[in-house]
């Protein structure tokens, strides 16, 4: 059994850069607006016909194409659940995969916020190792934020910042 091919956003992100509306990236591709409509929302996989189809009418590595990039973006935000950062959220591996269907930007924005926090992160404990900053008890910084009558405070650590409260007026 053929393996499917869902890389809508793919296409979807290809027709955008090069600036064709869907129904003239339709006519050169000799399908209908409809179905490349369909294709790039997921709904139908790119077939390896109209996968040279696509190589044929547009300069493109058809590599770029072919490989679904789902399971090193699944690994990733697996990854970034499992930290504890955010752990507690408990994400099911299931709405992982949608949220990777449904926006794979994003999905790759957040791996790529996430590998940002996490160099930033090794390198404060890495630092405090060296004696430049104090060792962090969690590498988490937890700031809540809770309401206190009629004003509202951030409660933050001691020693990382100083809380800020703003007194919220009402008026009648």
């Amino acid at each position: 059994m053929q393996e499917k091919i869902l890389v809508g956003h793919k296409l979807r992100r290809f027709r955008k850069s090069i600036g064709l509306s869907q129904t003239a990236m339709a006519e050169a591709l000799e399908i209908s607006p409809s179905y490349l409509n369909l294709l790039e929302h997921n709904q139908r996989p790119l077939t390896v016909g109209l996968l040279l189809r696509l190589g044929n009418s547009f300069d493109i590595d058809l590599k770029d194409f072919a490989e679904d990039d789902a399971a090193s973006l699944s690994t990733g935000m697996s990854e970034i659940f499992a930290d504890p950062l955010l752990a507690d959220e408990q994400v099911p591996r299931r709405e992982i995969q949608d949220m990777i269907t449904a926006a794979p930007g994003a999905a790759r924005g957040l791996v790529t916020l996430f590998q940002a926090y996490r160099k930033v992160r090794d390198e404060l404990e890495a630092t405090a190792g060296d004696g430049g900053v104090r060792q962090m008890s969690n590498p988490v910084e937890k700031v809540t934020a809770r309401p206190v009558s009629s004003s509202f405070c951030l409660t933050v650590p001691a020693g990382h910042m100083t809380a800020t409260c703003k007194h919220q007026s009402h008026s009648n």
